[in-house]
């Protein structure tokens, strides 16, 4: 029997499992390759053009408004001591902070009035007056809430004045006249619609009256004044 049959038959077989072999290994490595990642949905921004996940800080508080209106109400004694004289009123205060400078500027109508009363020594005096001005006040800020002022005043003063001497008759004198007042303090603001003030004043009045006072040894007025003050910001 010939064996070139058997020999075709194994050649062939041997062939086939190669061939299996090898379409079964092209399968494995193509299985083992890492597939493409899925397709990922669109970046897509907010109404501002910013990417998801964007961070912002938060808003910044915006300062509130300042005030251009206030309403003073003031009172004080003498310097260097009282009771000569004795001081109060009211100022009304309108303006605003100009750009780009640190002042603050209010122009002014006040009225101010101050009583005195002198009976030392062996003569008596009553003084009281009344000033109706107008002027200018300017601001600076030094820390949060506390602000250095500077004013003056221009107005007509009414005084009326009476001296009673040891001998002889009264003395008195009832007119108007020019006044020019000065001062300064610090303020300080609480709250946006409320401040308190501490300050000094002087006032240039005219005291016809000082040299017979002085001849009857009482002391002369004080033109000196140091007050407080309460402020309504509106």
């Amino acid at each position: 029997m010939s064996h070139a049959p058997l020999a075709s038959i194994a050649r062939a077989v041997a062939l086939a499992t190669l061939l299996s072999q090898a379409s079964g290994g092209a399968a494995l490595a193509q299985r083992a390759q890492p597939t493409p990642a899925q397709a990922q949905p669109p970046v897509t921004a907010d109404s501002l053009g910013r990417p998801p996940g964007y961070r912002t800080d938060p808003p910044l508080r915006r300062p509130q408004p300042g005030t251009h209106f206030f309403l003073e109400l003031t009172g004080g004694v003498a310097l260097p001591e009282p009771p000569e004289p004795v001081m109060g009123g009211a100022l009304l205060g309108a303006g605003a902070k100009l750009k780009g400078s640190p002042f603050r500027f209010y122009a002014l109508l006040g009225v101010l009035g101050s009583t005195a009363q002198v009976d030392e020594g062996p003569a008596d005096r009553k003084r009281s007056d009344l000033l109706v001005a107008a002027g200018l006040r300017a601001y600076v800020g030094l820390i949060p809430g506390l602000r250095l002022y500077a004013e003056a005043l221009v107005g007509g003063q009414g005084a009326w004045d009476t001296l009673t001497p040891l001998q002889g008759r009264n003395l008195a004198i009832n007119r108007w006249r020019p006044e020019f007042d000065v001062g300064a303090g610090l303020q300080f603001r609480f709250i946006r619609a409320l401040s308190l003030g501490a300050g000094v004043r002087y006032r240039s009045f005219e005291d016809p009256l000082s040299e017979v006072a002085a001849a009857q040894g009482l002391p002369e007025l004080s033109p000196w004044v140091g007050h407080g003050s309460i402020t309504l910001h509106f």
